[in-house]
Parts: structure tokens; C-alpha cells; sequence
């Protein structure tokens, strides 16, 4: 019982502190940066101390599992019948590649170009699906963020549940170059 109320603690303590910097961030474009960082931190902790957590009252197997979850990803671009694809694999990992084809991750990286503040991912998914005329799986959205998450340096951030362009204004050129540059390489 004393683990699940420190783990209550941390939790709302974590909201507290995200809720602050959020507001600050929004309050004073000098301190943006240092403060972006900040919340970077915070929520690698979090995942860390929770991570933890969830293994620490899981058996053996199931602790495995869970780590499973957060195994590296590589990344490669690939010729399929239907055209090209971003393809997402997990490192280590048995099952079938997350696919992206290239249409749609042009739509998400329109979309995401065009994003002015900090916006939660149900509200990324609306505005890619009223540019497509059509609800798109989140597989293919998150597949295009994590991927530009991925990239060096990163060309999206993200805090939680909420995302934005990292380069202001050439986000879209970015992304097509971010592209380019994996399917030069052949993957990775």
C-alpha cells in the first residue's frame, strides 16, 4: 500500500511540475528552450520510475514484456508493391514492420508543418483526417512522429501526449530531407 500512495504522489507531483513549466514556457519565449528540456527530463524520469514500478510487480515474464515495449526502433524506407514505405522494426524484435506509406506521411508531416503551438495527438489525428477526407489509423501518424523523433536532431518534440515541429517553417522540407537521407542509406 505505501508503494501505490508514493506512486500517487509521484504522479500528481510530476503533474504539478509540467503544469508549471507548460505555463511558464507559454508565459516567456527567453526561457523556451532550457524549459523544453526540462520537461524532456521529467518525462523520461517518469517513464523510468514507472517502468520500475510496473516490473517490480510483475513476475519475471511479464517484466520481460514490458521491456519489450521500449526496445530500440530502426528505420528504413522500402519498395513494396503498392509503393514506397516507411517501415518501422523493432530491434530484436519477431513480428511484421509498422508501414507508412508515402502519401500519407506527406499528409503528416502538412499537417504537423502547420501546427503552430503545442497540440495533443486526438487533435494531429483530426487534422490529418480532415485533409484526408478520411479517419487515418494512429499507427500511421505515430509511426511518422516517432520517426522524426528519431531523427538527428529531432525535427519534432514531444511532451506526453503533445507534439510540435521542432524547425519552425521548414518542418515539411525537414521531413522530406529526413526521407531522403534514410533511403539513401538503405535504413537505419
Amino acid at each position: 500500500m505505501a508503494a501505490k500512495d508514493a506512486m500517487q504522489r509521484w504522479s500528481d507531483d510530476i503533474k504539478e511540475v509540467r503544469r508549471i513549466l507548460l505555463r511558464t514556457i507559454r508565459a516567456s519565449e527567453r526561457f523556451r528552450g532550457p524549459l523544453t528540456e526540462a520537461l524532456e527530463i521529467l518525462e523520461n524520469l517518469d517513464d523510468q520510475v514507472r517502468t520500475l514500478n510496473d516490473a517490480a510487480h510483475l513476475g519475471r515474464r511479464k517484466a520481460a514484456q514490458l521491456f519489450g515495449r521500449y526496445q530500440p526502433k530502426r528505420y528504413a524506407v522500402e519498395k513494396r508493391r503498392r509503393g514506397t514505405y516507411l517501415c518501422e522494426y523493432r530491434v530484436g524484435g519477431r513480428a511484421q514492420p509498422f508501414c507508412c506509406p508515402r502519401n500519407e506521411y506527406d499528409v503528416s508531416a502538412q499537417t504537423v508543418a502547420e501546427l503552430d503551438n503545442w497540440t495533443q495527438f486526438d487533435d494531429v489525428k483530426r487534422l490529418v483526417g480532415e485533409r484526408t477526407g478520411q479517419t487515418q489509423p494512429e499507427y500511421l501518424i505515430r509511426l511518422c512522429l516517432r520517426f522524426w523523433q528519431a531523427t538527428d536532431p529531432p525535427i519534432v518534440e514531444k511532451d506526453r501526449t503533445f507534439y510540435r515541429a521542432s524547425v519552425r517553417g521548414s518542418f515539411r522540407n525537414a521531413a522530406k530531407r529526413a526521407w531522403r537521407e534514410l533511403e539513401e542509406q538503405g535504413g537505419e
